[in-house]
Formats: structure tokens, C-alpha cells, sequence
């Protein structure tokens, strides 16, 4: 018997709980709150004790589900929970995930303990589809498509614009994308003709409907890159009408020969999640529901189905035992939204492959390759969001600026770019081939309307004039760059007089977090304010202005050439 511990009950705890009802060999023992135990209810008649009396409970429990949010409870909880408990955890901060990793493994190491960190919806079920159908059908084009169910995350984007009291997103594929990859046309889309996004918003009182609404759909990598609808409805209808968390999505792979021989591979998933007590069918598992809808028949209990239809003509023991594997893998799935990396290092020496595809994904942090290399520009398209919208209130643009971004990798802030210089041209350069591709396939409006080009390069010579550009930018890439006093003077020669070079870096270099950082990915090199500062004055800038927040550990400088 497996004994269980949750940290944190809310939506994710109420799940993990159910899912350990429905299986045999796993036991509830405790729930950990940092609330007033006496204030939290849950469904089974188990202890619930403060977070702060969990090490009295160390020999106890065997695995501990921590269900809290990723911006600041994970970081902390989990490598701290490490040291006692083996761990599970739903962290989904994508760019983060490497960070986290390190400090999960350290300390899971230290206390001989296994964490398993950010299993999730996709990545995480849907990165394993795509797993197996290469596999199969090697060389093949991927193809995935999302919903109609709900984004967890975008919907938590949305309740952080000003004014925002609650919301709920959608993700919606676009049909006639659908219907393209169906037949087998093996078409080439971008993010914006796959899928739709739908967005329905409680606002607060007196808050500015016009304001919130282009917050949202202006908001990079979240919704700038797809066609946005923003619905204001009240308070009474999201709970009414929009309470559950659907999900659904497949996966395609399809491979094509110069024969004209062709395969293809497909995975669908669709579930429902909806943990608050509701009326529903009861089958003779008491389980699942035959589909039935929840809201018309009669008893209280778990809405969280997987719609894989699991009352079939079973026997009730087998048919229990087919619905208790489908609730516990998508309890799962619904509390982990993030990447489906092993946190353990003692699985990473003993599986010289987990030591291998460890290796593989920190390589391609500074030069993208291969499958594992669109997998990381992903991330950092959509993980770097935050630290480039902090970069980008630095500068003061007019809006008709020839602007370069050097390490532009999968080009989401080249987008940001086409929209505030809309008179203006966006270059960017990228030294990974892989990363080339996927910012041509993001920009490709702007590149055939001729206000944007993605070009392959290396910052040490760079292929433009003297004096071209009147911005250039680097965000999260000069850790990279050999020679950075040479790839500076670059710069400063393509650089307009009067034109500004601006750094932006996820690390302040003086916290100490960098060290690990430096420890797991080759070639990287981390530098403080005054480094760069020293660096650029060397290379001819007139002028330096640094921003430095050691609370976030973040850095900003710009650099102006006379």
C-alpha cells in the first residue's frame, strides 16, 4: 500500500484525492495545508495538519502531491518537501523548469529521495504521443491540436490583467486546419491558422472593458499570435456556464516517401474535470457514467471522466479496474500542466539514458538542434514572456525603427517588435537553424509583407551594413556568445549614431542562482552589470545605463553609441 500525502487542498488536492480513492493499492493518509486545519474539509475522513508539522510525518507517508500554484509556492515547496518525502509536483512555469529541476535533484540526491516534476496536458501526455509516433514513423511531421477544453494557464494570464476579477480561456482549433492535416495534405500552418482562442471575463467594478480587452489580446505568447475573442460576462454566468475544465486534443504524425508512400499515426485524448460536488449517473463501477450529462441524474461524487467510454461489456470488478487506471492517469494530467521531466537524481545515475536526454536538453539552451531543439524554442517562446515584456518597457520607441534582435530564436519577440515599430522593420538573427525556421513560421505575415527578415547568422559577423539599425536587442542569449567583446564591437558597427544595444538577462549575476545554471549547461557564462558595463565601454559605447533587480534577479543595459 502506497501511503499518499497532499500539500495544499483546492482543485488540484480535491482531484489528487479522488484519484487516490479510486485505486487499490494507494492510501490517503494526510493533508498538509498552510491554512487552519481546522478550516479545510476534505471528502474522506483524514488527518489535516499544518504544513508546518510535516516533518513529524516523515516516516508516515511515502509520496506527497504538492498541489500549489508554480509562481511561488513550487519553487520553494518542492525542493523542501524533497528532503523528507518522495515528491510529486504540477510546476509549469516553462522557463523555469530547468531551475527547478536543478533544485528538486539536488536535494531529492541529498535525501535519497525520487522527485517527479511537472507531469502535465502538453507538454507531458501529448509529448509522450508525439514520443511514441516517432517511434514509429520516423522523419515524420507533427501535427497537435488543443481543445475545444480550457488553458489553466492563459485563463491564470488573464485574471493578472488590471481589472480582471475572474476568467476562463478556451483553446479552439481552427477547422479548416484540422480538415488540412486530416486528409493527409501534410500542410505547412502557423500558430495563428491552427487554433482560435475564446476568452470570457468577469471584470471588476468599474474596470475598463476596452483597456482589459486589449491587454489580452496584445499579450505576447499567450494571445498576440492567435485570432483573440474577449466575451465580458458576469460573475453568475462563468460559474453557470463555464465551471468545468474540458480538455481535449490529438496528436498526428505523418510520414510521406518520394514514392509517394504515406503513414500516418494518431492519438485523441478528451476528458472533463469538474471537482466540485455535482449530481450525476451512476454505473455499476460507480465511477464513471456512460457519458451521462452532469447535471440530470442522481448521486454526488467525482465529475472528472475521461471520455474513453470505459463502460463497455466488462465484468463490474474489470470494469472498476478499467475506470480506476482512466481517473487516476487524468487526475494526474489535470493537476500537472508542465513539462514531464524526472526529477530524481538517483533515476539520473542510474539510467545512463535519463543522464543522456538530460545532457541533450541543456545543450540545446545556446543552439537549438533537432526535435529536442523545437521543443526548447517552445519553451522559450512562450516561458521568456515575462522577462521580455520587462526588457521591452525600457525602451521608448517612435515606431518607424529599424530594429535587430541578435539570438531571436523561435521569434516571439521579433513579433512583439512588427507591433510597436508598425512603420518601422524587424530583423532577426539566429545562429540555430532550428530556431530560424520556427521565428520564419511565427513572423511570416510580416516577411511577406516585406517588414520583417529572420536571418541565419553568427554575432561575431554579423552580415549588415555600418549604421543600420537604430535598435539592437539581446534577450537571454549573451550567456552564449564567444568572443562577447568582439560580438559587442559588432554591434556597435551596425548600430546607428544616437541608436541603443539593450541586454536583458534572467539573472542579475550576483544571487549566487546562476551558479547551478553554469553547472548544467555547457559554454555558459553569466555576467553582472558592471561587466557588461566595462565590456561595452571597451567596445566604443558612449553611454551605459544598467537596471539591475536582484529581488527578481534580472538585469537590464543599455548601452547608446554617440
Amino acid at each position: 500500500m502506497i501511503r499518499i500525502g497532499i500539500l495544499g487542498y483546492g482543485n488540484l488536492g480535491r482531484g489528487v484525492e479522488y484519484a487516490v480513492e479510486a485505486n487499490e493499492d494507494m492510501e490517503l493518509v494526510a493533508v498538509f495545508t498552510r491554512r487552519d486545519p481546522a478550516s479545510v474539509k476534505p471528502r474522506t475522513n483524514v488527518p489535516v495538519v499544518h504544513a508546518d508539522k510535516a516533518a513529524e510525518w516523515k516516516d508516515k507517508v511515502d509520496v506527497l502531491i504538492l498541489c500549489g500554484g508554480s509562481a511561488t509556492d513550487l519553487p520553494e515547496q518542492t525542493p523542501a518537501f524533497a528532503k523528507l518525502f518522495n515528491v510529486v509536483d504540477s510546476f509549469d512555469t516553462h522557463a523555469k523548469i530547468p531551475a527547478h529541476f536543478a533544485a528538486v535533484d539536488a536535494a531529492a540526491k541529498a535525501a535519497g529521495h525520487v522527485g517527479v516534476i511537472s507531469v502535465g496536458w502538453d507538454p507531458g501526455l501529448f509529448s509522450l504521443a508525439r514520443v511514441y509516433s516517432n517511434a514509429v514513423l520516423t522523419n515524420g511531421t507533427d501535427y497537435t491540436f488543443w481543445g475545444r477544453g480550457v488553458s489553466q494557464g492563459h485563463s491564470d494570464a488573464i485574471r493578472r490583467v488590471p481589472g480582471v476579477k475572474d476568467a476562463k480561456q478556451y483553446t479552439v482549433p481552427v477547422p479548416a486546419a484540422l480538415e488540412a492535416v486530416r486528409s493527409g495534405a501534410n500542410p505547412t500552418l502557423s500558430t495563428r491558422e491552427k487554433h482560435t482562442r475564446e476568452c470570457y471575463v468577469v471584470l471588476e467594478e468599474g474596470a475598463d472593458a476596452a483597456a482589459v480587452e486589449k491587454a489580452i489580446v496584445t499579450m505576447p505568447n499567450y494571445f498576440s499570435d492567435y485570432d483573440t475573442t474577449v466575451h465580458f460576462i458576469s460573475e453568475e454566468e462563468l460559474q453557470r456556464d463555464h465551471a468545468g475544465l474540458p480538455h481535449a486534443g490529438f496528436c498526428r504524425s505523418l510520414r510521406r516517401d518520394g514514392q509517394g508512400w504515406r503513414a500516418q499515426a494518431r492519438h485523441r485524448v478528451q476528458s472533463e474535470a469538474r471537482l466540485e460536488p455535482r449530481v450525476y449517473g451512476v454505473c455499476p463501477c460507480g465511477i464513471c457514467t456512460r457519458g451521462a450529462s452532469p447535471r440530470v441524474r442522481g448521486r454526488e461524487g467525482l465529475q472528472d471522466r475521461a471520455r474513453y467510454r470505459p463502460c463497455l461489456s466488462l465484468g463490474t470488478e474489470r470494469r472498476r479496474a478499467a475506470c480506476g487506471f482512466v481517473v487516476k492517469i487524468q487526475c494526474l494530467v489535470h493537476f500537472c500542466t508542465g513539462h514531464f521531466l524526472i526529477g530524481a537524481a538517483a533515476f539520473a545515475e542510474r539510467r545512463s539514458s535519463m543522464g543522456l536526454l538530460r545532457k541533450i536538453f541543456f545543450s540545446n539552451m545556446g543552439n537549438p538542434q533537432g526535435k529536442m531543439g523545437k521543443f526548447v524554442i517552445a519553451m522559450m517562446n512562450r516561458g521568456h514572456a515575462g522577462i521580455a515584456a520587462w526588457g521591452f518597457s525600457h525602451l521608448d520607441l517612435q515606431g518607424n525603427e529599424q530594429v535587430l534582435d541578435c539570438g531571436c530564436g523561435g521569434g516571439a519577440n521579433v513579433a512583439v517588435f512588427l507591433r510597436m515599430v508598425d512603420e518601422g522593420h524587424v530583423t532577426g538573427l539566429d545562429y540555430s537553424t532550428v530556431s530560424v525556421a520556427k521565428a520564419r513560421e511565427v513572423n511570416r505575415a510580416a516577411i511577406d509583407a516585406g517588414r520583417c527578415e529572420i536571418v541565419q547568422g553568427n554575432v561575431l559577423e554579423l552580415p549588415f551594413e555600418n549604421e543600420q539599425f537604430d535598435v539592437v536587442t539581446a534577450f537571454e542569449t549573451v550567456y552564449f556568445w564567444p568572443e562577447i567583446a568582439r560580438c559587442f564591437t559588432e554591434i556597435h558597427r551596425v548600430l546607428k549614431a544616437g541608436g541603443v544595444f539593450m541586454i536583458t538577462n534572467e539573472t542579475s549575476g550576483k544571487t549566487g542562482a546562476h551558479e547551478k545554471w553554469q553547472k548544467l549547461v555547457d559554454g555558459l557564462s553569466v555576467y553582472t552589470g558592471e561587466e557588461l558595463e566595462a565590456l561595452l565601454t571597451g567596445a566604443g559605447f558612449a553611454r551605459v545605463e544598467i537596471d539591475e533587480d536582484l529581488k527578481a534577479d534580472r538585469l537590464n543595459v543599455r548601452a547608446y553609441k554617440a
